[in-house]
Order: structure tokens, then sequence, then C-alpha cells
């Protein structure tokens, strides 16, 4: 799985622990499937989620231009 441009991916390890890229693949190809069984982005399904969680008293989007603010909102839906 080749990285996208402007992917962060290769600074995974500041962030947290590194993961294998075929586990990795896997993980996104599972999100891949439910965003397609559900009509959203993974992202969208990711917020969606994180704001039916009884323990979520709120969820902040951060994005990094227009276009990517208007498909996080769609989480509302």
């Amino acid at each position: 799985m080749p990285l996208l441009e402007g992917s962060r991916r290769h600074k995974t390890p500041s962030f947290g622990p590194p993961v294998e890229d075929e586990h990795l693949c896997h993980i996104v190809d599972a999100l891949d499937s439910v965003a397609e069984e559900t009509g959203q982005t993974v992202p969208q399904n990711a917020m969606n989620r994180s704001l039916h969680r009884p323990s979520a008293s709120s969820v902040i989007i951060g994005a990094r231009n227009e276009e990517q603010l208007r498909q996080n909102l769609g989480a509302i839906e």
C-alpha cells in the first residue's frame, strides 16, 4: 500500500508505537468496507461512532481545508 501524498504515516513512530504495514492494511480494508456499507467516509464513521458513545461529551473536528470540514460535518447525519 503506497503512502498518499501528504500522508503523516511515516511520522507514526513520533506519535505512538510502530504498526506493521500488513496489519495496518487489514485495518484500513475493514474500515473501507464499513464506509462502503454505510455510504460515509472512514473519518465520518469514526466521528459518528465517537458522537454516539455515552462516555463522550463532545467531538473535536480538525480540518486542514474547507472540503475536509464539509466531509467531517457529514458525520452528524
